[in-house]
């Protein structure tokens, strides 16, 4: 009588089914991550197109790339941080400045 296996002999156990359904969850997982980045991607590279130049043509053929324009907006006064931090960081700059002067004079 010929042998026959079936998936319940012993040389093919039957895995866990907690182990089965924590491997699909890791791979589900792992599916939406990266499927979560190509969205990212797609979307930024579309941002990116919409950013870049835009080229149009003539009649004669003649192809024209224009620059998109900058949305205008009116600057605002800095705050009290920020005109501390241009305080510390001129002061920074002087210092600098008056020690390249000295060691040139030190050099020379």
């Amino acid at each position: 009588m010929p042998t026959v296996f079936s998936l319940r002999s012993p040389e093919y156990p039957i895995p866990d089914k907690q182990l089965l359904l924590t491997l699909s969850a890791f791979w589900c997982q792992v599916l939406l991550t990266n499927c979560n980045n190509i969205v990212i991607l797609l979307y930024i590279s579309k941002q990116t197109r919409e950013k870049t130049m835009y080229t149009t043509v003539n009649e004669n053929g003649v192809l024209n790339n224009y620059p998109t324009e900058p949305q205008v907006y009116c600057a605002e006064y800095p705050a009290i941080w920020e005109q501390r931090n241009y305080v510390i960081q001129g002061a920074i700059a002087t210092m600098f400045v008056t020690a390249l002067v000295w060691v040139a004079f030190a050099v020379s």
